[in-house]
């Protein structure tokens, strides 16, 4: 067998648990609530997966197959007490395609959205990271949010496999960049008035001055990424 293929198991394994790209986008209004929504887009990873049921030797033939991933229902379920969670309202769970899914809501005040988007931010041991997410003062949000969703978590140390040297995962990494293209955490915040100043340069202000993009490249292992942001504004 080809030295590469156990490799490229591995790598489809973990695909298949979820490499997407998402955004975040946050609008707070006037009076302290808003919307949120996220977009998950899991094109790249439903073109992998099957691409890498193609290659399978019927060694793998008992590995979970492309048919046998119920990734629809699974991402449709995200935050299940969504609509129990005291303060938010009108949850909306929206299939585009097969691999293209939103969930949106409103939410009553920001404590209503932290709420709501713990859940999200739990480890595997279900410690939540990010138990304030947001905090919202008169002209002042700020962005509190560190873990990156799990995203960052899950794609550290992805190219370097078990017995891997420095050369290896390099060349490991750069395989899978050529193979997913772009991976893209991205947030987006409106907020009711002009930005007068923020604290993450790496956003980009929009021409009305009212919100904040902020793109992160999940492939980019060089890079200290930081989701905080303090964000005023008039």
């Amino acid at each position: 067998m080809n030295k590469r293929l156990p490799w490229l198991f591995a790598l489809w394994a973990v695909l298949a648990c979820g490499c997407f790209n998402v955004t975040d986008e946050l609008t707070i209004e006037t009076g302290g609530g808003g919307t949120f929504s996220t977009r998950i887009d899991a094109t790249r990873m439903m073109e992998m997966m099957k691409m890498m049921e193609t290659m399978m030797p019927d060694s793998a033939k008992d590995q979970p197959s492309l048919k046998d991933m119920n990734l629809k229902d699974s991402l449709l379920k995200t935050w299940t007490d969504l609509e129990k969670t005291p303060g938010i309202s009108e949850v909306k769970r929206n299939v585009e395609n097969d691999a293209v899914f939103t969930v949106s809501f409103r939410f009553r005040d920001v404590d209503a959205l932290n709420r709501a988007l713990a859940s999200r931010s739990k480890d595997s041991s279900g410690n939540v990271k990010d138990p304030s997410s947001y905090t919202l003062e008169k002209g002042r949000l700020v962005c509190n949010l560190s873990s990156l969703s799990g995203m960052g978590d899950m794609m550290k140390g992805l190219g370097e496999m078990p017995g891997a040297d420095a050369d290896s995962a390099a060349m490991n990494m750069e395989m899978i960049k050529m193979m997913l293209g772009d991976m893209k955490y991205t947030t987006i915040h409106r907020v009711p008035g002009k930005v007068v100043d923020y604290t993450n340069k790496k956003a980009k202000l929009s021409p009305d001055g009212r919100t904040l993009t902020l793109e992160i490249d999940l492939l980019d292992q060089e890079t200290v990424h930081s989701m905080h942001n303090d964000i005023k504004f008039k």
